[in-house]
């Protein structure tokens, strides 16, 4: 059995820069991914420009800077730019092999194509692979053993950064209100010239959701996300752009809603955490703000040598939501309502927007809107 302070499941962005802020804090770490080759190109390369403010943003993963959006309604369409860029676009795969290259130089032990299955507490009282409490009475495990595909570890914390269909989420115990939809992406050869977003809100595409072009400098990344039948709709949107369909499409699940993220030995991070944009779906930015307050909880639990629900709820889920939850339940608001209109509605509302475009661009915020 290996032995170590940290296990962190998931090697995306969020997971690499957890994993390394403990590993530089003095703790040892080992994360851990099922896949053999680390880097998604399911997921969408558009990121907002704070990502500066958390790494440094390269050529190595860098290929595109985007200053606005332009959003399209069934039969309208308004632009929004400003002067500075608002988000890069970058190479998602590239990207993330770059965050995780930090938290193995940083000195995190990673182990690849290493599915996290289970977990029990390191205590007579406590079964947590069944999520039963056999004795209320007995004192909080100061302990876990991570069963994986390659051998078991023991540890104190465990992590669960592993994307929107969590299997840490799952096997916790921890409650969430979430919503899912299907999102599929797909690249194409040629360069748009482009520096905006083009959006677009169409319920014949996605009743729940948008679809969007992304310009890529050299390629077109082309998305859409919805409840149902996401590839029948792809389909329909590829046409109407006068896109023949792809050879190959990468399909992502995308969870938003609010959710709990802390028990005993455990937390939630990342989009496994609901730490997403409602608006975008959009996960990078949130997830690090919440990363930098999960380091900071979890030095602390060793520090007090407390593990406990109660102290990870005070240190972690209770400051990351003081931080973020007034934001993600204004954006599942707007989500609501735009979800709740037709075509017609769709026009209308997005006029309505274009008469405040001016404020729009001054005020406007693709992170906290």
């Amino acid at each position: 059995m290996r032995n170590t302070d940290v296990v962190v499941v998931g090697a995306g962005p969020i997971g690499s820069m957890i994993a390394k802020g403990l590993s530089k804090s003095g703790l040892s770490v080992i994360l851990i991914d099922k896949k053999t080759i680390v880097g998604k190109d399911a997921c969408s390369g558009l990121i907002s420009s704070r990502l500066s403010e958390f790494v440094t943003v390269s050529d190595a993963f860098l290929l595109n800077k985007v200053y606005g959006s332009t959003f399209h309604s069934p039969s309208f369409s308004f632009s929004i730019k400003r002067d500075i860029p608002q988000a890069f676009v970058v190479d998602r795969p590239k990207f993330d092999r770059f965050m995780l290259d930090k938290a193995i130089s940083s000195g995190v032990t990673f182990l690849n194509n290493t599915a996290f299955i289970d977990f029990k507490r390191e205590s007579s009282g406590m079964d947590v692979s069944s999520g039963m409490d056999v004795s209320s009475s007995m004192d909080v495990s100061s302990g876990i053993t991570i069963s994986t595909s390659s051998g078991e570890i023991s540890s104190k914390i465990i992590i669960g950064a592993d994307g929107a269909a969590s299997r840490v989420r799952r096997v916790s115990g921890l409650k969430g209100t979430l919503k899912s939809v299907n999102g599929i992406i797909a690249y194409f050869d040629g360069n748009l010239g482009s520096d905006l977003v083009d959006v677009y809100y169409n319920n014949l595409f996605s009743k729940d959701f948008f679809a969007w072009r992304i310009p890529r400098g050299t390629t077109l990344e082309v998305g859409l996300a919805s409840g149902e039948n996401h590839i029948e709709n792809f389909k329909s949107f590829i046409k109407q752009l006068g896109l023949s369909y792809p050879e190959k499409v990468f399909m992502h699940p995308i969870s938003y809603g609010t959710q709990e993220t802390a028990t005993d030995n455990i937390i939630l991070a990342g989009d496994a955490a609901a730490q997403v944009k409602p608006f975008t779906g959009g996960g990078i930015i949130y997830g690090f703000i919440c990363a930098q307050i999960a380091i900071q909880a979890i030095v602390k639990a060793f520090e007090k040598e407390d593990f406990s629900e109660m102290f990870l709820i005070d240190n972690y889920d209770t400051v990351w939501k003081t931080k973020l939850l007034d934001k993600i339940e204004v954006g599942l608001g707007i989500r609501n309502i735009l979800d709740s209109l037709n075509n017609d509605e769709l026009d209308t509302f997005f006029k309505m927007l274009s008469e405040s475009k001016e404020s729009l661009e001054d005020v406007g915020d693709m992170d906290f809107l």
